[in-house]
């Protein structure tokens, strides 16, 4: 749902950034240099919501301010427009579709927006026989699974039907043809399931949302006073020294002061640019077991690319006795699958199944993995791996499917290396202090002096990356459980606590 804007000069801010308590977007201003803001205000957290929700890619970029009308306050965005109820607290998308109906728009939606008419009345009950009858309207299959399923598997864990009937509302019509696509409306969208070839349109088989934000716009429905944009160079002078980085940087570094050791901390949201923190992110660092996401992340390429099955028996020997402390998991001889190596590799960080796995994968290719796709301080073809705190994150947000990798990689083998980052068994640093059932998928590292973990933690306001290195510390528990606090600063800053009981789970 991603409206292209124009170009904007060369020393322009970026098309989005940060500001105090929210975040500024250009993209859908439709005129260079100036955008809307996503904010929390004084008892509207239109930002914590948005992100809940699944922020522009389930939402669509801002397209106005937020407004007031008939007791409620809204916030429009391309796909959907949030709604504040006063009586409760809570925010969620708004039934868009009703209230185009009861402001006289129905016809003008069916003829020229080709969106299906509501059926006057389903004959229910109740809720829950609405919710029965309803989704008994769900009759074109490639509809059906767009609404139920998780849309982002990447960013959200859990999915569930109330999550599927936060974002869309019920169905008010069943599907309709509509020339080279079907439609069906829901009271917070439209989807359309395209089955005919069109020049310019979504491929045969695919299911895409209305922009319904952009109907209520055109339909006049969004006062003028919502649309007037802000200038994107007057918002980031003002977010300067404001943003959530900003108070936050200055409360890690005085936590870490006199603490033993040498820090490197980054975080950022998953896959985003604009970091929350980066205290000495870019310090080259001993990665310790670390190197095993890496391993890990070149079995699956090479698995991809036809040069490796996970079938394939890997052989203890002497050479590989000489390279790990004793005592080693496995007695020379014997031979285990390269799946068994890797889950022994990610759960208990077992060494000698990984040198195992490292020696069939070859470290150098490894490392030449690691080249392509941008990690040039990382390196693994080393007797002491090597890595930064920013180059560790951005390894975990490939792994995890957040950032593109050089290869061609199925859902299903980014799903499965993130279950083996959640298999991580030792939990005293970044998932120790956090909320109950935070899902955490991380890769710690111990060695000598080093106490390293880097994870995506899967918060309700969105998944975000964490890389805690530190080497040279004398006090290794002491190390880990101010790790353990960095983390929850961290968290309790990214996904502050909501009223909201009806947003997605991440």
């Amino acid at each position: 749902p991603q409206r292209a804007a124009p170009a904007a000069p060369a020393d322009a801010p970026p098309a989005d950034f940060p500001i105090a308590d929210g975040h500024h977007y250009g993209q859908a201003s439709g005129v260079a240099g100036v955008g809307y803001q996503v904010r929390n205000s004084t008892g509207v957290a239109w930002w914590d919501a948005y992100r809940r929700l699944g922020g522009f890619r389930a939402l669509g970029y801002p397209i106005g301010h937020p407004y007031t009308w008939q007791g409620f306050e809204y916030q429009p965005f391309q796909s959907a427009v949030l709604q504040w109820s006063v009586a409760d607290g809570s925010l969620r998308p708004a039934n868009l579709l009703e209230s185009l109906d009861a402001a006289g728009h129905t016809e003008w939606l069916r003829q020229f927006k080709q969106v299906p008419r509501p059926i006057p009345d389903d004959g229910a009950s109740g809720f829950d026989d609405a919710l029965r009858v309803r989704l008994g309207w769900l009759d074109d299959e490639p509809i059906r699974a767009r609404f139920m399923n998780n849309p982002d598997p990447v960013r959200f864990v859990r999915w569930s039907l109330l999550d599927s009937v936060t974002r869309w509302g019920l169905p008010m019509s069943r599907p309709e043809p509509f020339g080279p696509f079907v439609a069906q409306r829901f009271q917070r969208g439209v989807l359309q399931h395209w089955v005919e070839e069109v020049a310019g349109a979504p491929a045969p088989g695919a299911v895409t949302p209305v922009l319904i934000g952009d109907l209520a716009l055109e339909a006049g429905a969004i006062p003028p006073t919502a649309r007037t944009p802000v200038s994107s160079a007057v918002a980031a002078e003002t977010a300067r020294g404001q943003t959530l980085g900003d108070r936050l940087a200055p409360a890690v570094e005085a936590r870490l002061r006199g603490e033993p050791g040498l820090w490197a901390v980054f975080a950022a949201p998953l896959g985003g640019d604009s970091p929350v923190i980066e205290l000495n992110a870019d310090a080259v660092m001993i990665a310790a077991s670390v190197w095993k996401a890496a391993a890990m992340l070149e079995a699956f390429r090479q698995r991809a690319v036809g040069t490796l099955s996970f079938d394939q028996l890997l052989t203890m020997d002497a050479s590989v006795l000489e390279r790990v402390e004793p005592p080693a998991s496995l007695a020379p001889g014997q031979r285990v699958p390269v799946r068994v190596a890797l889950e022994r590799m990610m759960s208990i960080s077992d060494n000698t199944t990984a040198v195992m796995l490292g020696d069939r994968l070859r470290y150098a290719r490894i490392d030449q993995t690691l080249q392509e796709l941008g990690l040039a301080r990382t390196t693994v073809n080393t007797r002491i791996p090597e890595t930064t705190a920013r180059e560790a994150a951005r390894l975990l947000e490939v792994c995890v499917g957040a950032r593109a990798v050089t290869w061609q990689r199925s859902l299903d083998d980014t799903l499965a290396m993130r279950d083996l980052l959640f298999s991580e068994q030792r939990a005293d640093r970044i998932p120790a202090r956090l909320p109950a059932g935070t899902s955490v998928a991380h890769k710690t590292g111990d060695f000598g002096g080093v106490v390293n973990d880097v994870g995506v933690i899967y918060a309700s306001t969105g998944p975000y990356v964490v890389a805690l290195l530190v080497q040279d510390t004398p006090d290794r528990d002491r190390s880990a459980a101010t790790g353990a606090e960095i983390s929850r600063m961290i968290f309790d800053a990214l996904d502050p606590p909501s009223s909201d009981a009806e947003a997605p789970v991440g």
